[in-house]
């Protein structure tokens, strides 16, 4: 029988977790009345480049998306289009818009609502939801929701909640706390959702202390639940705060806040949510107990210090709403114990105030990297954490748009320890986007591996932890394995062992299932068909079928099972080639390449075939100037790939200006000519001796005869409309 021992040498443990392979996510309803989209995924890889589909399983008719990222690289999906989709809406109602994010590799994500105001002309009521991943599952959940800031009234906002199930026959039963749409307090009843499907709630009122705060939510099989405070009101300001919230098993007893608001400002305040009966709650003075709370029962502190410890005798939820002024957002707090992440990737939204939140055990406050520069975050931004013994520090770094760039991938990493850090972003009059990121000790190899003969299988024992320990004497994240037999595995991360187990089985080989390796252009496709005879194809990716369109490099692998259901696996990979980038070269001296009528241009690389737009073959091209001096030559390279490249040489700058006209129709200098002048390339402007401009042309074309002008001199400034020339002189008009 497999076994999973957890071991705990620190105080209370939670698995939640982060990083991991597979993500369900319920996307919450923000009102289109006030701003609801754009919105994106954020999503960030680690060690190993990762393969991500995301798909939604009870929605056949939306495509399944993928991206390929490398190695510590971060990428966004923008999923705008399909907003409709998508939302856990209309409330009270059974929906197929549960989302799932699968990787061959360890990843990070998160979901961002950047609404746009089109009467703010910028971003409203936004926030980002942190992913959890493998822990983000479970059967018993209580809801956290801030009481102090109403809805905004008349714009159909709410508070609610929603829900995704990841198993079919999936019994959810709910015990609101206040009234919600249809379900009115204390009265409990049950839904049944399948794989993929989604439900959602709402407040019946708009007001603050009418949320439903503490709500339990217990399920037959895993669940993911999100919460959301649509358009809260603040002043003169909206804004929403959710996140995506961790089942009630694995929330911690000790946690910190830190301050969004400036220390002038006192927006924040965090609301504390006990899963036990009799939890005490110790608010900065470890010595008093600052509440008592019940099962269900939640508290709310206003955060006055920068950083604020909490700790308490029993599990609890921490979720904490605030923002840089009036401008709100929210997250779901980490706990302590046993977790942080030693690399977290993020991507800046836009050029609004932004600012890192980190806290990192003492002595770690000197090793932080910041897309690999170490003065970005340094030992002298942390602070103390007060009544941690100084056993923590925190800071709260605002940054640049130089440092930290928009929407580039930006990787945050410490050499020496684990750390836990928020994102926050925004500014007023506009939206707060918060969010927290941090992994969570927790370790599962996954189900016993069947292979087939001289097939192997990677164990991986998950990124961040800080040392590996295998049967086989590795130490590393990772091993591959051929031979069948049990592997076990012991990890630590802090103060905390984990362990686990599994068994490889082997099964006969069918024989090659898939075609050789091969290689094809980036504009093309590759067809990969998979042995004929089995009942069973599942690819690497989401497809099922046989056969494989694909148009990636990457290694391409089928597990196939046959009628006895006995699995075998195949691998074949494609080396997609970019197209070749020829440079036709510039003349150096462009003023005698445009005198000459025979010219000569050449490339700056060799290729196996070469064809001009005049139909020469060769990679050297001399013969006589096109009319509009435009040349385009196509190559062929080695891989048998397509590339173009092409040159318009704009002989306009080099003329030669008249200073005559004598507009008495003789057809001598009736008109004032620019020998060399190209039309549409230049303006001029024509000024008499005081100044007054007596002619003006955006499109000169040797057409001026002086207007009726008197006989005189007259000044001009003649200027190419790409800058390639400024003219300045005097033309005389004479009888």
């Amino acid at each position: 029988m497999r076994w999973i021992v957890k071991i705990v040498f620190c105080c209370y443990l939670s698995a939640n977790a982060q990083i991991d392979k597979e993500f369900w996510f319920a996307v919450p309803e923000f009102t289109g009345l006030h701003a609801d989209k754009p919105v994106y995924l954020r999503i960030s890889s680690f060690n190993s480049p990762a393969e991500v589909t995301i798909s939604f399983p009870a929605n056949k008719s939306l495509k399944p998306y993928t991206l390929s990222l490398k190695a510590n690289s971060a990428s966004s999906l923008e999923l705008t289009n399909i907003i409709d989709s998508l939302e856990t809406w209309p409330f009270a109602t059974i929906k197929n818009t549960g989302m799932l994010i699968e990787s061959t590799s360890d990843i990070s994500v998160y979901y961002e609502v950047l609404g746009y105001s089109p009467l703010a002309q910028g971003p409203a009521n936004t926030d980002i939801f942190s992913l959890k991943g493998h822990n983000a599952l479970g059967n018993k959940f209580f809801t956290p929701f801030q009481t102090n800031w109403r809805a905004y009234p008349d714009i159909d906002a709410w508070a609610a909640f929603s829900i995704v199930a990841t198993q079919d026959n999936t019994v959810i039963t709910i015990i609101p706390t206040q009234d919600l749409i249809d379900h009115p307090k204390g009265i409990s009843f049950t839904i049944t959702l399948n794989r993929g499907q989604n439900y959602a709630l709402r407040a019946e009122s708009q007001d603050n202390a009418l949320r439903p705060a503490g709500t339990l939510i217990t399920s037959s099989k895993p669940i993911a639940v999100t919460i959301n405070d649509d358009s809260m009101f603040e002043g003169l300001n909206w804004d929403s705060a959710g996140d995506q919230i961790i089942p009630a098993n694995v929330v911690g007893n000790e946690y910190i806040a830190i301050k969004a608001s400036p220390v002038t400002r006192i927006i924040d305040r965090i609301y504390i949510c006990a899963v036990e009966d009799n939890t005490e709650v110790f608010v900065g003075n470890q010595s008093v107990a600052t509440t008592v709370l019940s099962s269900g029962v939640q508290f709310e502190y206003v955060l006055v210090d920068s950083a604020t410890y909490i700790k308490s005798n029993k599990p609890v939820y921490v979720f904490q709403v605030g923002g840089f002024t009036t401008e709100l957002g929210g997250a779901i707090l980490p706990p302590l114990g046993c977790t942080g992440s030693k690399q977290v990737g993020i991507m800046r939204s836009n050029e609004e105030d932004f600012a890192l939140a980190v806290l990192v055990k003492t002595g770690g406050e000197k090793n932080f990297l910041v897309n690999g520069n170490a003065n970005y975050l340094t030992k002298a931004d942390f602070f103390d954490v007060k009544n941690t013994n100084q056993e923590w520090k925190f800071a709260k770094v605002f940054f640049d748009t130089s440092a930290i760039v928009p929407n580039k991938p930006t990787i945050i990493s410490n050499s020496s320890n684990d750390f836990h850090l928020a994102i926050m972003n925004g500014n007023f009059n506009t939206g707060f986007r918060f969010g927290f990121f941090s992994d969570f000790g927790f370790l599962d190899l996954g189900s016993d591996k069947t292979l087939c003969l001289n097939d192997s299988v990677k164990l991986d024992a998950g990124f961040g932890k800080d040392t590996y320990q295998w049967s086989t004497g590795k130490t590393s994240q990772s091993i591959t394995v051929r031979d069948t037999g049990f592997y076990s595995v012991s990890v630590t991360k802090g103060n905390c062992k984990y362990d686990d187990n599994i068994r490889v089985f082997q099964n006969p080989s069918p024989g090659s299932l898939l075609p050789a390796d091969t290689s094809i252009c980036v504009n093309q496709k590759w067809r990969i068909k998979a042995k004929n005879g089995f009942v069973k194809y599942q690819w690497n990716f989401v497809e099922t079928s046989s056969v494989l369109t694909a148009n990636r490099t990457g290694e391409y692998i089928v597990t196939v099972t046959d009628s006895n259901t006995c699995s075998y696996k195949d691998t074949t990979n494609l080396q997609v080639n970019n197209l070749p980038t020829p440079t036709i070269l510039i003349p150096k001296k462009e003023i005698d390449w445009c005198a000459d009528s025979i010219i000569t241009l050449t490339l700056a690389q060799d290729y196996e075939s070469y064809k001009w737009n005049t139909s020469l073959t060769t990679k050297v091209y001399s013969g006589l100037k096109t009319i509009d001096n435009f040349y385009k030559v196509e190559v062929l390279d080695s891989n048998g790939c397509v590339g173009l490249d092409s040159l318009t040489i704009d002989c306009s700058p080099y003329i030669t200006i008249s200073n005559v006209i004598t507009p008495n129709n003789d057809l001598q200098n009736d008109t004032w000519k620019i020998k060399g002048l190209i039309r549409g390339y230049w303006e001029v402007n024509i000024f008499n001796r005081y100044g007054k401009k007596v002619y003006e042309s955006k499109d000169y074309d040797n057409t001026w005869d002086g207007g009726q002008l008197p006989p005189a001199i007259y000044y001009y400034n003649l200027t190419h409309k790409n800058g390639k020339g400024n003219y300045k002189g005097w033309v005389e008009i004479l009888e």
